[in-house]
C-alpha cells in the first residue's frame, strides 16, 4: 500500500488514529510506536497527554 499524502511505501500506522504512514510523514516514540503529526500536535496541546507521552520525539526518519 502507498501513503495517501506522499505516495510512498507504508512503514507503519499511527497508534492513535490508524493513519498509514511512510518514511516522509512518520514520527516515532523510541522506535517502537508510530504517531502521525496530527496526533503529536494533539498530545502537545493537552498537558495531561503531554505528561503521559513525554518520551515522544518529533524526530523525522
Amino acid at each position: 500500500m502507498l501513503c495517501m499524502r506522499h505516495g510512498k511505501k507504508i512503514i507503519g500506522k499511527c497508534m492513535w488514529c490508524g493513519k498509514q504512514l511512510c518514511k516522509m510523514c512518520d514520527f516515532k516514540n523510541d522506535g517502537k510506536k508510530f504517531y502521525c503529526s496530527d496526533c503529536l500536535e494533539k498530545i502537545a496541546k493537552n498537558p495531561r497527554l503531554k505528561e503521559k507521552y513525554s518520551g515522544i520525539t518529533r524526530k523525522q526518519l
